[in-house]
């Protein structure tokens, strides 16, 4: 069959087949974008508290505080809070 676009029916046939092609790739390309802008969404795994044990989870601290440049000793603080225990009297 040879298309000829002298006639309204072929010119109809025409811009129907470019209309559903149109369509069909935009989709397949919304839904590309779609899922590689989910995949960067997605925030790298970040370590539990299970993950870590108290001491390493306070020397990560105190590293970060020297780093911005101030001081912080949380043994220290842990040793002078440690309440006696109560008597009973």
């Amino acid at each position: 069959m040879r298309l000829n676009l002298n006639k309204p029916s072929h010119i109809m046939l025409t811009w129907a087949a470019l209309t559903v092609s149109g369509a069909f790739f935009y989709t397949v390309t919304k839904n590309g974008i779609y899922v590689r802008r989910r995949e960067q969404a997605v925030p790298p795994p970040i370590a539990t508290k299970g993950d870590m044990t108290w001491e390493e989870r306070i020397a990560k601290d105190e590293e970060n505080a020297t780093k911005k440049g101030y001081k912080v000793n949380y043994r220290d603080i842990h040793e002078t809070t440690k309440e006696e225990p109560a008597t009973s009297d």
